[in-house]
């Protein structure tokens, strides 16, 4: 959304308040709240005439403004312990590009232990996606994969299906983002993983869901806009479609 939408404006999240929520969890952005909150005044009174912009943004500058009263310092600020899924155990398999990597990295952000299992030697696809830093590693995958627990599993080996058995076990969330069957190919459909694990959270990322005519067809985000009309709507008229 408009990093910097003003009250009352639909749709939008000001970019202050998703880091004031993260900075609240521990999470570590790299960002000045301080200054971030400044510009958004800023931008949102002279720019956009906007009024306050961000809800934050002017509770931010209270706190810093001279003779304020020091915050008293929160549990949720010795890091992700202490976030809401503290105990959580989640367990994510399947190719990090990006539906499932992301909800792994979501519920890290709030405090659940999450273990992702990795093939070996070569790691997850995302390692080497698009951007890459100096040392070869994607700027992407430091973004999702952060907060997580790597395991090397090589899953088309009865052995490494035998131990994410035993995982899935003792986990209280597995995140899969297979192609629709894959599981159930390996004798670890949802219900196959209850027998052992009651109480186990399956949640299972596709395209276009685990049945039905298209369940097997790629599912990637440029994909799913076109299938459902969003890049229609988006563009300039008599040019194609664009990327939202």
């Amino acid at each position: 959304g408009c990093p910097f939408a003003g009250p009352g404006v639909s749709g939008n999240v000001a970019t202050e308040d998703v880091v004031q929520l993260l900075h609240g969890l521990g999470v570590e952005t790299g960002l000045d709240l301080l200054q971030l909150s400044e510009a958004g005044q800023w931008l949102s009174s002279h720019v956009l005439q906007k009024g306050n912009g961000s809800r934050a943004g002017p509770a931010t500058l209270r706190r810093h403004a001279p003779g304020a009263q020091p915050r008293p310092e929160t549990a949720a600020a010795s890091g992700f312990s202490s976030g809401p899924l503290k105990g959580l155990r989640v367990l994510e398999v399947g190719p990090g590009l990006v539906a499932g990597g992301w909800t792994g990295a979501t519920l890290a952000y709030f405090g659940a232990e999450v273990v992702k299992v990795e093939p070996p030697e070569v790691g997850d696809g995302l390692r080497k996606w698009r951007q890459l830093d100096g040392e070869g590693t994607s700027l992407w995958w430091q973004s999702i994969a952060r907060n997580k627990r790597s395991l090397a599993l090589d899953l088309r080996q009865p052995e490494g299906r035998q131990l994410l058995r035993q995982l899935a076990g003792h986990a209280d969330v597995l995140v899969e983002n297979f192609k629709p069957g894959t599981l159930e190919r390996w004798d670890m459909a949802p219900e196959t993983l209850r027998q052992q694990n009651p109480g186990l959270i399956v949640a299972r990322v596709s395209g276009y869901g685990q049945t039905g005519p298209k369940s097997r067809d790629p599912g990637f985000a440029s994909v799913c806009e076109g299938v459902g009309g969003f890049r229609f709507v988006n563009g300039v008229p008599g040019d194609p479609p664009v990327r939202p």
